[in-house]
């Protein structure tokens, strides 16, 4: 088990946590949770989609290359290690007459689930090709352009060599291909694409992960202790002798096995985050928010090792097929199909938006929801445009939407920055400690 909080540290935690929940937030709070449970749900969360809104681009100036960065579409948890145990447990305390009815429920939901992951854990469900195929077409649809020169039509993909990463991106190719016939199109797939597409930290020293195992290990104590594990156990020390661990801590692995749903295909019937109460959905889920700055973006505890190792490399790409469309190549686009640990580090580096603010772990339920900023298919385009005068512009979409990057890159107009600008700025951040 890991080493505890000290006593000052665990008062300034609880006294940091006291002003985070007390204060009105547009995050994962009870109001939004009442509205939706699987808000919760982070980056399990299906892609959302919103209307868009183009700024006009500066006159003169037209829609000539995009490159990309998507994280897979919605998929099937990635391995069987979340109903491996946990359902035959609960099967086992039913059997013991120690279920109340909701947790047959659960129970019964976690047997569903088992059952439906068997032989497809994690590869896309239909769901997520279906979102890969729409944000193609909705990329087409509005910079047809693009995709209409004549003197450029090939369009390269990489992706990681994991399956529900290669599917996304038949799908996204699916979707282009199918609005522009005469594209010509690369699939590439390999081991040697990691390192790029997202370099692993596996074997980097950080001596920081002991500080960011202390806080999160406080974070479970503060947000378990809130939970009601009877209104599915009758016995919550029978429930620790079979399992091992807390009534508490078991109740949040449920959660975490169940709120997969909403990226299922066929759930008709179904909805296990229905029988968990408003309460402990939402420290569940702001819980598991913590968890998710913890692996996936920079903290003030983290630093940012994520952002220099893994979003440097996809800039540093970004940079060089960016530079060999503007001088004159036959791509009208370059597109990335990685995972959420490749993207969100590269929207940090960028300081696009809440991945621009450097948190406390238990600040993410408020200042960072996950859900809307790495849900399924989250991803990153930057598109360029030029006038006659050989002038380019860049603007940059997170999630389909018009976002500025940092501040210290200017703005040209809108969200259009001077593609020198941009350059220089992403250089800058290639060398920023």
């Amino acid at each position: 088990m890991r080493k505890l909080m000290t006593t000052a540290a665990a008062a300034a935690m609880t006294l940091a946590l006291s002003l985070v929940c007390t204060r009105s937030s547009a995050q994962i709070t009870k109001e939004l949770v009442e509205q939706n449970p699987y808000l919760t749900a982070g980056v399990h969360h299906p892609y959302i989609t919103s209307e868009i809104h183009d700024t006009p681009a500066p006159k003169g100036f037209k829609p000539f290359y995009v490159t990309h960065y998507g994280r897979h579409g919605s998929r099937y948890q990635t391995s069987d290690r979340f109903y491996r145990k946990n359902t035959p447990w609960l099967v086992e305390l039913g059997q013991k007459g120690l279920l109340t009815p909701k947790g047959e429920k659960l129970r019964d939901e976690m047997i569903w689930l088992q059952q439906e992951h068997k032989g497809v854990e994690g590869t896309l469900t239909a769901r997520g090709g279906f979102e890969q195929q729409g944000l193609a077409e909705r990329l087409y649809d509005r910079c047809p352009e693009i995709f209409r020169q004549k003197d450029r039509k090939v369009v390269t993909s990489r992706s990681t060599n994991v399956h529900r990463v290669i599917q996304s991106m038949g799908n996204f190719n699916m979707g282009l291909k199918g609005r522009q016939p005469d594209l010509q199109m690369s699939i590439l797939t390999g081991d040697r694409y990691w390192d790029v597409l997202c370099h692993s930290t596996k074997d980097i020293e950080r001596p920081e992960k002991a500080r960011m195992n202390e806080v999160l290990d406080s974070l479970h104590e503060v947000y378990q202790a809130q939970l009601h594990p009877e209104d599915f156990f009758t016995d919550l020390n029978a429930v620790k002798e079979l399992t091992g661990k807390s009534a508490a801590r078991f109740e949040y692995d449920l959660f975490v096995a169940t709120h997969i749903l909403k990226t299922l295909d066929d759930i008709q019937g179904h909805d296990p985050l229905a029988l968990f109460s408003t309460d402990d959905l939402v420290a569940c889920g702001r819980l598991y928010n913590c968890e998710l700055i913890t692996w996936f973006i920079h903290s003030k505890e983290g630093g940012i090792c994520l952002d220099t190792t893994v979003g440097r490399p996809i800039v540093r790409d970004m940079l060089r097929t960016a530079d060999a469309a503007i001088a004159g190549n036959d791509h009208c686009a370059d597109l990335r199909f990685g995972h959420d640990s490749g993207v969100a580090p590269l929207l940090c580096l960028l300081q696009v938006g809440d991945y621009a603010k450097n948190l406390h772990i238990w600040e993410a339920p408020d200042e960072w929801p996950a859900y809307r900023n790495l849900c399924m298919c989250t991803n990153v385009q930057l598109i360029f445009y030029r006038n006659r005068k050989g002038e380019v512009l860049v603007k940059v979409l997170h999630n389909e939407q018009e976002v500025l990057v940092g501040p210290s890159c200017p703005v040209y107009s809108g969200p259009y920055y001077r593609w020198e600008d941009m350059r220089a700025y992403l250089e800058s951040r290639l060398t920023d400690n």
